[in-house]
């Protein structure tokens, strides 16, 4: 299966801007969940989202997509 992976690079520049959900308490079971949002979504949403999905008790991070930045 490895024959057939390529690892890839490109060079961008980017200011990138996120969300982050951090719950009170962590411990071995907490993950790190990234999301990323769609054209029709935002990083708020997908933050609200996803907090639905995996609970609050995981550290959610919701990156802003480069499109929708002011």
């Amino acid at each position: 299966m490895t024959d057939h992976i390529r690892q890839c690079t490109f060079s961008a520049r980017l200011d990138c801007h996120y969300l982050l959900h951090v719950p009170e308490t962590a411990d071995p079971r907490t993950v790190l969940v990234m999301t990323l949002h769609g054209f029709g979504q935002n990083p708020e949403s997908m933050l609200r989202l996803t907090e639905r999905m995996f609970g609050p008790q995981q550290v959610l991070a919701s990156l802003q997509g480069p499109k929708s930045m002011g």
